[in-house]
């Protein structure tokens, strides 16, 4: 069954809390290595949750586990701080800076799948995260809406549910393994990014030989989901809405077969072989309008947002727009599917034009 849904742990997968949470001590100016004093509010957090699903503790939401702990914390160290700064303290979990490979991570993977938080943060610290980092996710999953805390089972569950989807058709992406564990026993697929920062530099390695993949970045994964997914071939078959020109004598390689239809419309694959003027040029089809040119298939991949934007602001009409890869031997799938995936929504036809070296 393929993965329709990505769910994503947050703080410490998305977020580096350790960096914010140390810089906030810092600020405080209250006694102690600020990092330490992160790090050990940070542990404080999973005692104070698994009490809370024994039904040892009543149920409170991150912000008022947060301000307990740290009340603990202060009072254990003999340390004073004013109530007011205690619960600007809690506050700054709402403003935690995303790893750096996390935006575009995404983006990237939005293009073929769901994505959704799936975090024991409640809903309002959620939207708060996603706003200050400018995260763009399809949903956002609290634990507050399972009433339990990962990785009980009813979490997992509940985003499933929601999702209106099978377990074997959502991924849970972590950096944590026993959230991954939570996640297995449920029917979920798992995969496991690298964080090697999230405590600090030297902090012991973490692995999950359990994870159906093991990645370093968001992107890695958006790269192993596009390698292994059939499926995401099968929807490029089955609902294109492009027209692929290659320029004749470019030997340029794209992997789409399709009998040419008769005239250039939406829903149309064509792959053309065109002769070049006597000046080695080629030929505009009539009407289309060039709206991009990008001298490479890795500058099409980077400049990815680019040509959605660019493709979907320029109206409707008859006339197609014309996207060029300049200097293209060889046209991967992943690179043909950044105008392939844009080109489902565009307004007007879109051709393709790649021109080879050769």
């Amino acid at each position: 069954m393929a993965v329709r849904a990505l769910c994503f742990d947050v703080f410490g997968t998305l977020v580096d809390w350790r960096s914010g949470i140390s810089r906030a001590f810092r600020v405080s100016e209250l006694p102690g290595d600020p990092q330490d004093l992160a790090a050990e509010w940070r542990a404080r957090l999973w005692p104070a949750l698994a009490e809370i699903n024994g039904g040892r503790r009543p149920w409170a939401n991150l912000d008022e586990v947060h301000l307990a702990t740290l009340g603990d914390l202060l009072s254990e160290r003999g340390l004073d701080l004013a109530s007011e700064a205690q619960r600007e303290l809690v506050q700054v979990w709402h403003r935690l800076d995303p790893w750096p490979d996390v935006k575009d991570g995404l983006e990237e993977l939005r293009r073929r799948h769901i994505v959704a938080a799936l975090s024991n943060g409640h809903v309002a610290l959620l939207v708060d995260l996603a706003r200050h980092g400018d995260l763009r996710f399809d949903c956002l999953l609290s634990a507050e809406l399972a009433g339990a805390y990962k990785p009980e089972a009813e979490v997992y569950r509940t985003g499933v549910r929601l999702l209106g989807l099978a377990p074997a058709q959502v991924m849970l992406v972590a950096a944590h393994p026993f959230d991954l564990e939570g996640a297995r026993a449920v029917g979920l697929r798992t995969a496991f990014v690298a964080r090697p920062l999230e405590h600090g530099p030297g902090s012991p390695a973490r692995l999950d030989p359990g994870a159906e993949e093991s990645v370093g970045d968001l992107q890695e994964l958006a790269a192993r989901l596009n390698d292994y997914a059939p499926e995401a071939r099968t929807r490029m078959a089955e609902q294109p809405i492009l027209i692929v020109q290659v320029a004749s004598g470019g030997n340029v390689a794209v992997q789409l077969s399709a009998q040419p239809p008769p005239s250039i419309a939406g829903g149309d694959v064509v792959v053309e072989i065109l002769a070049a003027d006597s000046d080695g040029k080629l030929q505009p089809p009539p009407g289309g309008e060039v709206v991009l040119s990008v001298p490479s298939p890795e500058a099409l991949r980077r400049e990815a947002a680019e040509v959605r934007r660019v493709l979907e602001r320029a109206g409707s009409g008859p006339d197609p727009l014309v996207v060029v890869v300049e200097a293209a031997d060889e046209l991967r799938e992943d690179e043909l599917s950044v105008v392939l995936g844009t080109a489902r929504h565009s307004p007007r036809p879109v051709i393709l034009r790649v021109i080879g070296n050769g």
